[in-house]
């Protein structure tokens, strides 16, 4: 591609995604997972198809249904979607591993609303793409060859088959039956590797230096990690639409209308044919019995601008948020906030910016509990605050076009549980502080973390209807009137178990000494 094409290009894809925007919410880009067999049918039929895991009442066991749904829930019409393709292992399809792109949400996700299976592009019959198992009509999937309600083994594709896994192994064909519709924006014929993607540290004043972070860790950690949907941040997906572009020996592709794609979506719902909001509880209907699940709930509030979310829960527990949407607005939101390599995640991350396009984040970073919340459960969320401000002020510099500038990331904890523990070793008797520092990057960025004190949101369970054992999610802010004393912990502070047991011991021996008046040596 010409360089002229290239920077035309890059221009408009920029506007389109950091142009402020006249409402509540900003263009949002989400990353899907597939691999090289089923993404001709997202060209061909203008639809991305994911899995609907199997729940825990088909299983008996922990599901990641609601990790998936709560990630998909959250595309809203006009956001843009990027696709990881994992390695096809087929030397005739013609792609690598890598990302592929770009394409515009033209509406909410849904279940296929027929059951009749949709063929190859390219390879016709010899593979199919199903929205329900062929024998018993179970539209759940684990992808692993079986349906998990039936047991019956998804079809084999013909023999010999070029459909193979591990080399050698056919592939099943897959019981598909979540869909995305989806319109073309800018449709590149090569993807660009995961190896450039997230080790290419090259920069040029068309390749920045931003790091691609998020999408890296479900692909590079292996099966079963995390989720087959990511949110990736603006400056992200900057950095990887032009490495698309400037891709070697890249083209452009004309996609024609969708066709032989039986119409119409339907509600995606329970086993028992509620809706997603109504989740399982324990035998008591006390709590939620997935702690999981509260992702789902709060993913079916965030694109409803007048939700409890934006009208009671933030405004009135958030400091600089309290007239919302008039002067900021949602640039990113995760279900799942992957700011650690190793599994390290945020429950839920929103991520607002102010309107008159100052470089400053205000992040809501949640962390959900099943449970009571307790100090313990503070300090976990409060150890996460530097890493997440890390990851959302290291390159905001640049996106806006002011590199080296002074930029700030406000934070603030939400903890979110059934109650508070009310007493015990436990017990909240004192807060951490919040705190004001700035911290220099590798990349010579300067970002400057408020931090604001810990707040919290209640939840209770609104039962529906006739259902005996399924609920709504109810959130309510937690008004606390308790003292705070300085903890602000290092930059670098692991989370992890050991490193956490040992920042809440040293937070308890701070507070009783303080209380006592002893000085600490």
């Amino acid at each position: 591609m010409k360089r002229s094409e290239i920077e035309e290009l890059l221009e408009i894809f920029r506007c389109s995604l950091l142009s402020i925007p006249s409402g509540p919410f900003a263009r949002r880009v989400h990353q899907f997972t597939l691999h090289g067999y089923t993404y001709p049918f997202v060209e061909q039929y203008g639809e991305a198809a994911l899995p609907d895991p199997p729940p825990v009442e088909v299983t008996g066991r922990a599901s990641r249904r609601h990790s998936m749904l709560a990630a998909v829930l959250l595309a809203m019409k006009g956001d843009f979607l990027f696709f990881f393709q994992a390695d096809p292992q087929d030397p005739e399809l013609g792609s690598r591993r890598g990302i592929r792109g770009v394409y515009t949400v033209k509406g909410p996700p849904g279940r296929a609303g027929h059951t009749k299976p949709l063929e190859h592009p390219h390879y016709g019959k010899d593979y199919k793409m199903h929205a329900a198992c062929p024998k018993c009509g179970s539209p759940f999937s684990s992808l692993y060859g079986a349906c998990p309600e039936c047991g019956n083994p998804l079809p084999l594709p013909p023999k010999p088959s070029r459909f193979l896994r591990k080399g050698k192994e056919p592939l099943p064909e897959h019981v598909l039956s979540v869909r995305l519709p989806v319109e073309p924006f800018t449709v590149f014929e090569r993807e660009v590797t995961d190896e450039r993607v997230y080790g290419d540290m090259s920069s040029d004043n068309i390749l920045d230096r931003a790091l691609v972070w998020i999408g890296r860790h479900d692909n590079a950690m292996g099966a079963g990690k995390g989720s087959s949907v990511r949110q990736l941040l603006p400056e992200e997906a900057l950095r990887i639409y032009k490495l698309l572009l400037t891709e070697s020996d890249q083209r452009l592709k004309s996609l024609s209308s969708p066709s032989g794609l039986p119409t119409g979506h339907i509600p995606i719902l329970n086993p028992d044919g509620t809706p997603l909001e109504c989740v399982l509880t324990t035998e008591d209907s006390s709590k939620v019995r997935e702690e999981i699940s509260i992702h789902t709930a709060l993913s079916k509030e965030v694109n409803n601008p007048h939700s409890c979310l934006y009208k009671r829960l933030i405004p009135k527990t958030v400091p600089g948020l309290q007239n919302l949407w008039q002067t900021h607005y949602l640039e990113y939101v995760s279900s799942e906030f992957p700011w650690g390599y190793t599994g390290s995640t945020s429950d839920y991350v929103l991520v607002f910016r102010p309107r008159d396009g100052s470089p400053v984040r205000h992040a809501v970073v949640i962390e959900f509990k099943r449970d009571e919340v307790g100090i313990a459960e503070v300090m976990q969320a409060w150890l996460y605050m530097p890493w997440v401000a890390q990851l959302l002020g290291m390159h905001l510099g640049n996106l806006v076009g002011q590199p080296g500038r002074l930029v700030e990331v406000h934070l603030t904890p939400v903890l979110v549980g059934a109650r508070l523990v009310g007493r015990g070793q436990n017990r909240i008797h004192v807060l951490p502080r919040g705190y004001d520092r700035t911290v220099t990057y590798y990349n010579g960025a300067k970002v400057r973390h408020v931090v604001n004190p810990p707040v919290f949101w209640e939840y209770s369970l609104k039962p529906c209807g006739s259902s005996q054992n399924r609920a709504e999610v109810r959130f309510s802010p937690i008004h606390l009137n308790i003292k705070t004393i300085n903890y602000i912990p290092p930059i670098g502070t692991s989370t992890a178990e050991a490193e956490r047991n040992r920042a809440i011991e040293e937070f308890r021996r701070l507070a009783k000494s303080l209380s006592m008046g002893i000085p600490l040596l």
